[in-house]
């Protein structure tokens, strides 16, 4: 394209290169030990944005274009250099020039600045750079887009500016630089530093390579090509340098005789060589030999020396003071003595341990609080006698403590058990609260002994942690005592109680009086709380003797529930800190923690590590031996009342369990719980088993020869309701004075399954002995009658209770579904029955005949002709009287099938009536719809009318 002439060219802004700054630049690549080239060097700004302000700032760095050979062909990259006071310059970024889009010019009125610069680099974004003047920037553009041509000959695009004049600036720049170095004077270029001289002979050589370049017709991109020129070059020159020493044959034979009086020289050398190298050799043995022997005796005389010390030491460890020897030949543990004999003792154990730690490393803190000795002193012989006699005085202080301990527990038992001897002797004096405060007392001063002696009680554990458990069940033993003579206190009104109850129906009215007012009195001396203190005026009417071996359903005695709960309520607390203690006292694993613990007056609620689980196991059996008696006693006692007595007291008793479940000081409580628990639970399930054999009674089985017709709610169904509400009510109230705080579907799932699954066998045998004894009756209409009323029944009475009872729902579903089947064939059965039965059959074939067949047709199918038609529809009378008589013949039946349940007989009234009202009325939408050409005189509206006014 040809520029116009009118045109002209825009001028190139004048630039000069600073050669002070592209020296500096070059050294700073001299020193990174790079082989690169640099060919421009230009001042410039970055912009940074101050961090939570507006304001900008520029800071000051260096832009280099560079040239450098890599894989036989030249590489230009752009560089930013900083340079610091203090620091050398350092390349900070590094970009190549083929990776450049496109170079963009902003003027100052854009950017608020200096002449601006933005490249566009691939993968990095965009980069800004100010520069001071227009022409350093255009310099910088020119040298970027010329070597840029030289090196990779791409494209790149150039916005708001001449891409011409940007190369001319840099051209005229480069052309100004070697007019000055040419025009140079020659003082001053021999007065050049050497970097200046070397640098210009890179310069040179480099105008020459490009020189040659140009005469040989390569280009830089077809560096290939060039290398391969030079290389056939260079060996041709080889060859002629070669071919012009070897063709001087004197010079040649002298160089050759030279070399081979050199090689026999260094063959000699290599020989002496040799020799010096084997006595070296030697003579370093010898040395290494020696200096293995010093080290030797140096370590060996400094051995015996820390031995001798060791052994010094070892002999003033191995004895006791005289002190501590006193001290550990104490027979008396009284508590004036009990300090210096249990720190006696305690240091008897750390000397017994840093002799028998064999296991321990060398210098290691052993239990005791000292040092292990070391493995090859315990096969010492003044060792193993000053073990042997530690020994024997370890075991005799042992036994004198535990003498003393066991002897100390049963002292305050045997001391509390007379004074309960003489609180009940005499019988006009006895009070049971004195009674039970002596128990208390006594337990109370026992767990002051062991906190006051638990120091005596560690390190008796320390020096064998078998003494643990034999301690602990001498404790039991004597805590057993005290708690079985508090739960015979605590049983013994409440089974008197029980008794009375028991024998209150087979008394007089005389005799029932003065027996009420023995109960007052009896009562009030159970426990002091108001529920238990008004028994009497909370009595219920007396209930009627049983009259049959199934248990009376009447409201139960709920005072016996008060009773049990308050009996768990006393005991098992006490029981339950009395395990607890043992535990803590005897088998805590942090024996320092132990002390703090016993101090707690409310029960210890820290999960504590034990140190023998077995063993605290087997000693709160011991603890619990021969209490459960009293309480399986009052336990037989109130089922022989009731049997559902059972359900509540399980729950009672679960409550208890899931508070203790999960310690393992309470694990034989538990299992003592759940012992009693299974009583209740065979007892329940014998109670349900004796209400199920009633379903089997002979005299109803004799009705299968019968016919149902008289036969109502079966017995079984009428009993169900009353003991579903009778177990419930006692449930509820055990749960209501249980008072658990956690969930009660947790707490009570085995009660509640135990009840559920009960409920659902009766269900069960109930539904299936009803369709047995239906089964034989000839009559459909009496079966589903029978049906209808004890299915009804059975849903009407346990409906409330269905809701909770998952298990029991189900049964209360199918009992629903059988009860509309059994309707449904009854009302079929009575339709059949009644006058209208002829119209009823042909609308119920015409239905079914209608959905295949159009309305206009049917008058032509066989069977459905206007004459069937009108022969089916002759058993309807004319009048509207012998309408009512019909319906009143329907009604009269169904009331002498249900003649027993009224709210019954009108549900099957209304059902009944409302489909022959149904019947009727699609009888005449299909007359008028399939039969136009008749004309009916029966009044369907009248007759609709009249059988609403029957079923008033």
């Amino acid at each position: 394209m040809v520029r116009s002439a009118a045109v002209p060219e825009p001028s190139a802004p004048s630039y000069t290169l600073n050669e002070e700054l592209l020296e500096k630049v070059r050294v700073c690549f001299r020193d990174s030990k790079s082989t690169t080239q640099v060919v421009g060097a230009f001042r410039c700004y970055t912009i940074t944005h101050k961090q939570f302000s507006n304001k900008w700032s520029l800071k000051a760095k260096v832009l280099c274009v560079s040239l450098k050979r890599e894989n036989n062909a030249f590489k230009c990259r752009i560089s930013t250099i900083k340079f610091s006071a203090n620091e050398p310059p350092q390349i900070r970024e590094s970009w190549k020039v083929k990776q450049i889009t496109s170079l963009r010019e902003l003027s100052k009125a854009k950017t608020d600045y200096k002449p601006q610069v933005n490249i566009a680099i691939s993968g990095s974004g965009t980069e800004s750079f100010v520069f001071d003047t227009a022409s350093e920037r255009s310099a910088f553009l020119g040298c970027v887009l010329v070597y840029n041509q030289r090196t990779y000959n791409k494209k790149i695009e150039c916005q708001d500016f001449e891409p011409a004049v940007a190369r001319r600036t840099w051209a005229e720049a480069t052309s100004e630089t070697d007019a000055s170095a040419n025009g140079a004077e020659e003082p001053a270029v021999a007065e050049a530093s050497p970097d200046s001289k070397k640098e210009e002979e890179d310069a040179r050589d480099l105008n020459l390579l490009e020189a040659y370049i140009r005469d040989s017709g390569f280009s830089l991109s077809d560096l290939g090509g060039l290398e391969h020129h030079l290389q056939s070059r260079l060996h041709d020159l080889d060859s002629d340098n070669i071919h012009a020493i070897l063709s001087n044959v004197e010079e040649v034979d002298g160089v050759v005789g030279r070399v081979n009086d050199t090689l026999e020289y260094v063959d000699d050398l290599e020989e002496w060589l040799s020799v010096f190298n084997a006595k070296l050799t030697h003579m370093r043995i010898d040395i290494s030999t020696i200096e293995e022997r010093n080290n030797a005796l140096e370590t060996k005389s400094d051995n015996n020396s820390a031995l001798l010390l060791e052994l010094q030491r070892l002999q003033g460890a191995l004895v006791l003071d005289d002190v501590t020897l006193q001290n550990i030949i104490i027979t008396n543990f009284n508590e004036s003595n009990l300090e210096l004999a249990v720190g006696a003792a305690r240091r008897l154990h750390g000397l017994l341990c840093t002799l028998e730690a064999a296991e321990a490393g060398v210098g290691e803190e052993v239990e005791g609080g000292g040092e292990a000795l070391p493995g090859e002193y315990l096969s010492m012989r003044v060792v193993k006698e000053k073990r042997s006699e530690l020994k024997r005085l370890k075991n005799t202080w042992m036994s004198r403590a535990k003498t003393f301990l066991i002897s100390l527990f049963a002292e305050s038992v045997d001391r509390a058990m007379g004074n309960l001897s003489g609180a009940t002797s005499d019988p006009l004096s006895f009070s049971s609260r004195a009674v039970k405060e002596i128990i208390n007392v006594a337990i109370q001063e026992l767990h002051k002994t062991c906190k006051s002696y638990i120091g005596l009680i560690d390190v008796l554990i320390s020096f064998d942690t078998s003494m643990a458990e034999s301690l602990a069940q001498h404790y039991a033993q004597n805590v057993n005592r005290l708690i079985d003579r508090y739960v015979k206190l605590i049983c013994s009104r409440p089974i008197q109680v029980l008794k009375m109850l028991s024998a209150e129906g087979a008394a007089s009215e005389e005799t029932e009086k003065g027996a009420e007012r023995m109960k007052r009195s009896s009562i009030a001396n159970i426990a002091n709380i108001q529920e238990i203190m008004n028994f009497a005026a909370k009595k219920k009417p007396r209930q009627k003797p049983r009259q049959s071996g199934v248990k009376n359903l009447e409201k139960p005695n709920e005072e016996i529930l008060e009773l049990f709960a308050h009996i768990l309520d006393q005991i098992m607390p006490k029981i339950c800190k009395d395990c607890t203690f043992c535990g803590v006292c005897f088998f805590s694993k942090d024996r320092d923690e132990a002390g703090l613990w016993l101090e707690e007056e409310s029960e210890v609620e820290a999960d504590i590590e034990w140190s023998d689980k077995d063993a605290i196991k087997s000693t709160i059996k011991v603890l619990l031996r021969d209490i459960s008696g009293v309480i399986f006693a009052f336990i037989k006692q109130a089922l022989s009342l009731d049997d559902a007595f059972s359900i509540p007291f399980m729950k009672l008793i679960s409550a208890w369990i899931s508070r203790l479940q999960g310690r393992e000081e309470h694990f034989q409580t538990v299992q003592w719980l759940q012992e009693i628990q299974a009583i209740t639970v065979s007892t329940f399930n014998s109670y349900m088993e004796e209400h199920l054999s009633t379903i089997e009674n002979p005299k109803l089985k004799l009705l299968q020869t019968k016919s149902v017709k008289g036969i109502w709610i079966l017995q079984y169904f009428l009993k169900f309701p009353r003991i579903v509400e009778h177990v419930e009510r006692l449930s509820q109230q055990a749960e209501e004075v249980a008072n658990v705080q956690q969930a009660s579907d947790t707490v009570y799932c085995l009660s509640q399954e135990l009840i559920e699954q009960s409920y659902c066998r009766y269900s069960e045998k109930s539904f299936d002995f009803l369709e047995e004894l239906v089964s034989i009756e000839m009559k459909p209409c009496h079966a589903d009658r029978l049906r209808i009323e004890n299915y009804e029944f059975y849903c009407s009475s346990i409906a409330s209770f269905q809701v909770s009872m998952p298990n029991l729902a189900k049964y209360f579903e199918a009992a629903s579904k059988r009860k509309e089947v059994a309707k449904q064939r009854y009302i079929k059965d009575l339709l059949q029955w009644c006058a209208f039965s002829k119209a009823f059959v042909f609308l119920s074939k015409l239905e079914k005949l209608r959905e295949d067949i159009p309305p206009g047709d049917i008058s032509f199918q066989y069977g459905f002709t206007p004459k069937d038609f009108l022969t089916a529809v002759s058993s309807i009378p004319k009048d509207l009287d012998s309408v009512r008589n019909q319906a009143m013949a329907i009604r009269n039946r169904i009331q002498k099938h249900f003649r027993n349940d009224q709210i019954l007989f009108k549900q099957v009234l209304k059902e009944v009536f409302r489909e022959i009202q149904g019947n009727f009325q699609s009888l005449a939408s299909n007359i008028n719809e399939c039969y136009k050409m008749l004309d009916t005189t029966l009044p369907w509206d009248q007759i609709v009318l009249t059988l609403k006014q029957v079923t008033l």
